[in-house]
């Protein structure tokens, strides 16, 4: 823990603010439902277990869900996805598909950011979740990650 090192934090920001002062891409969300149930899949380490979750998520019916999702929403925006055991660093990208479900704060606001990341003509960052990482495990949604409730209120309007 930080907190055995360290007596106080003395700076904060969050993203609501990094957005205001123009170091993020605002964000715009759509949630997918494929259909899959992950109450059966096994959690190893707080997330999901890999190994389960790629047999039971990474199939045809997902994928084709995926490029069919991908081919009339994305509007043309260079892409990403995020899938069960795929990386990608691209600061262009300015739509996310969220293709791993995680149980995991951190593996949801990871692939996230890297959409927000700041490009020239790049106004915002479209996010598509297909696993239900914004509401079925109640883990963060997209208005939580950027600030308080508060800020999320704001954000709302």
């Amino acid at each position: 823990m930080l907190s055995s090192v360290f007596d106080q934090i003395v700076f904060e920001i969050n993203m609501l603010d990094l957005i205001k002062e123009g170091y993020l891409v605002n964000l715009r969300g759509q949630r997918i439902d494929t259909g899959v149930d992950l109450t059966r899949i096994k959690t190893t380490y707080g997330d999901f277990d890999e190994a389960q979750l790629s047999l039971n998520f990474n199939t045809a019916k997902t994928n084709e869900l995926v490029v069919e999702t991908y081919l009339n929403r994305c509007e043309g925006k260079l892409s990403v996805a995020f899938c069960c055991s795929e990386g990608f660093e691209c600061p262009e990208v300015s739509c996310v598909l969220m293709v791993r479900p995680t149980q995991s704060r951190s593996l949801y606001v990871q692939p996230v950011g890297r959409g927000m990341r700041l490009y020239p003509g790049k106004t915002d960052c479209l996010v598509i979740d297909f696993a239900g990482n914004s509401s079925r495990h109640q883990l963060v949604t997209l208005l939580s990650i950027i600030g308080t409730a508060t800020e999320q209120e704001a954000v709302k309007r």
